[in-house]
């Protein structure tokens, strides 16, 4: 059995922040795009196992962690350790209606999204590739609020609720389409002029 060769991070800034890997700061430039606030390594976290972890983006308007890795790369059970600790202790709020409201920040607490490289395009219209994640809490979709107009990763197994603007509809009529991973596009941040 061939083990796959760790491929080396480059440097990259973006926005007047330093990324420790050109992958990171495509991941900034495709959330600039989508209009998703984010902050880079925000604060360090000290896992239940003593282990410490440094989630790679925060997205403070979402409740959502995103922990970017490229292919081949090890330690990404600190990410699903993480997402444990972030778990919402109150009732499904799935449909039909809970049977007592969340009092989290979040319903369904806040979530951990595995963000990967871009895919090669399925849709020649896209220049840079798409988009690819994973949920660490089952399947995680990207959706725009229908009300407030903002893009946020919804996972159904714990909440429809817009995390901006915490819609709830159990038609989910407030929502456009859940786009899996490999159906948005992925920018590269040297490719944009705002690049510093």
């Amino acid at each position: 059995m061939t083990q796959e060769p760790i491929i080396e991070a480059v440097p990259r800034r973006y926005a007047f922040t330093g990324f420790r890997s050109t992958l990171e700061a495509d991941w900034a430039a495709t959330l600039d795009g989508l209009g998703i606030e984010w902050a880079f390594e925000p604060k360090v976290i000290n896992l239940p196992s003593g282990a410490t972890y440094i989630p790679d983006f925060w997205l403070p308007k979402l409740g959502t962690w995103i922990e970017v890795k490229g292919p081949a790369t090890p330690r990404i059970e600190k990410a699903h350790e993480f997402a444990k600790t972030l778990a919402c202790p109150c009732p499904c709020p799935c449909p039909p209606p809970p049977p007592a409201p969340c009092v989290c920040d979040w319903e369904g607490g806040q979530i951990v999204i595995i963000g990967n490289p871009a895919w090669r395009p399925f849709d020649r219209t896209m220049r840079h590739g798409s988009l690819s994640w994973s949920g660490t809490n089952g399947s995680a979709f990207l959706t725009e609020c229908q009300v407030c107009g903002n893009n946020f990763w919804l996972q159904p197994r714990t909440s429809w609720r817009c995390r901006y603007c915490r819609v709830w509809k159990p038609q989910q009529r407030h929502l456009g389409h859940l786009h899996g991973a490999g159906e948005v596009e992925f920018r590269h941040a040297d490719r944009i002029a705002d690049v510093v």
